[in-house]
């Protein structure tokens, strides 16, 4: 969303992700709404996780608040996806491509692009969320 605040919570592949996230902020603001929604999106697939959303009461009468509240339970393993982007960052990573200013020419993406695909068709083939060592590849 637009005017959304994103926070970014990174598991390692294969973590699971179980119970009721704890979020605390401070606000301030004028409206006639009473609250504010809170939602973990998976990057990789652009999902709620767990359909989840949480309503947090606010009170926008203009002075500052803080708010903590527990969100709607979740049960989430980090996955496929993420083993993508993980094998996709690691080959750039390794290549020096994260340490410049200059985007990664068309080759050097092409092969970030291939081990992405390797790492997740490995995990894919195993029981659960099982990504390979590097030396597997």
């Amino acid at each position: 969303a637009g005017n959304a605040v994103n926070v970014a919570v990174t598991p390692d592949v294969g973590d699971q992700i179980v119970g009721a996230p704890q979020l605390s902020f401070t606000y301030k603001g004028l409206g006639t709404g009473d609250a504010v929604y809170a939602q973990f999106v998976d990057k990789a697939t652009g999902l709620v996780v767990g359909n989840n959303v949480t309503a947090i009461p606010v009170t926008l009468d203009g002075r500052e608040r803080t708010v903590s509240v527990a969100l709607n339970d979740i049960a989430y393993t980090v996955g496929a996806g993420d083993c993508f982007y993980a094998g996709f960052l690691l080959y750039l990573l390794e290549n020096d491509a994260l340490v410049s200013a200059a985007a990664p020419g068309p080759e050097l993406v092409a092969k970030a692009l291939a081990l992405g695909n390797r790492v997740t068709a490995v995990n894919l083939q195993r029981a659960g969320c099982q990504p390979p060592w590097r030396h597997e590849l």
